[in-house]
């Protein structure tokens, strides 16, 4: 059972390394730089393929599948570390789940705290409560949606899927890929003795541009999955909705001074009103 380990970099030189030392046991690293980071190039023990512009994270993993030489990819973000013997653990639960086409571990935080990254899917969350204290399940479990910080696929399953929807830039992504793979009629399991740590928004920095630009592509996915799965009107009425009260909320954090959460605001509306106006998925910085 071959293992590829896929890594999309943008700007991620501050973190990777940690990505990369958590590794050892894969048959094969490659890693798609967005940003062209000459340090990740000089990194040996990899496959470095330098894309000429940032295509973002989906179209970057299926660069990074097209050229993996295994019959298993280990998608990891550039800020997520897998823990000793995480991965023997991931393919032991393969073996055990054949009709399981992605596995995930338990995603902590840095301080050791369990990360959600397991959910019902997309479309099915509308019916559930906004926020649940449930305390974390124990075990192997079986979910809608798997995180897309670390998941082991097969890398048949995701090509026949077509792996990533290459319109997205950014965000829903491994929500769009999980909704795909559970309509094929394969399973997503998460389990419960792999672990990995993941910074939260440690890939690409935090710099006000890069935060607008996320906001952007947030809101722009959001309405694109609406439409792709429920159809034009109801992208319309959901993102209408959404344009009003983000527009409303960031103008009167201008008035109040609250210059983050304006801006945080402000670009989700604009993000919205890109995808109502037909607009692609923004992607310049």
């Amino acid at each position: 059972m071959g293992v590829s380990a896929i890594i999309v970099a943008y700007n991620s030189g501050a973190v990777i390394g940690p990505c990369l030392d958590s590794l050892a046991g894969v048959d094969e690293i490659i890693v798609v730089d967005n940003a062209a980071d000459a340090a990740l190039a000089l990194r040996h023990g990899i496959r470095y393929i330098r894309n000429p512009r940032n295509e973002g994270y989906g179209s970057g993993n299926n660069i990074g599948a097209a050229a993996a030489s295994h019959d298993w990819l280990l998608l990891v973000n550039p800020d997520a570390a897998l823990q000793p013997d995480a991965l023997a653990a991931l393919l032991r639960a393969a073996q055990l789940y054949p009709d399981a086409a992605l596995l995930m571990p338990q995603i902590l935080n840095p301080d050791g705290s369990i990360e959600p990254s397991h959910d019902a899917g997309l479309f099915d969350k509308r019916a559930m409560p906004r926020r649940r204290s449930d305390p974390p399940p124990e075990g192997d479990l079986c979910a809608d949606f798997m995180s897309g910080a670390v998941q082991l696929i097969r890398r048949d399953a995701f090509l026949a899927v077509g792996g990533f929807d290459p319109a997205i830039f950014m965000y829903y992504d491994d929500d769009d890929l999980c909704l795909r793979l559970r309509r094929a009629g394969h399973a997503l399991v998460r389990v419960q003795a792999a672990r990995a740590y993941h910074i939260g928004g440690g890939s690409s920095g935090g710099s006000a541009s890069v935060l607008r630009l996320k906001h952007r592509n947030m809101a722009w996915s959001r309405l694109y999955l609406e439409q792709k799965y429920n159809g034009r009107g109801a992208a319309w009425r959901h993102g209408l909705a959404l344009l009003l009260r983000r527009l409303g909320k960031g103008w009167l954090y201008r008035l109040s001074g609250n210059r983050a959460k304006a801006a945080r605001d402000l670009a989700y509306a604009s993000g919205f009103a890109d995808f109502l106006l037909g607009r692609p998925a923004p992607r310049n910085l």
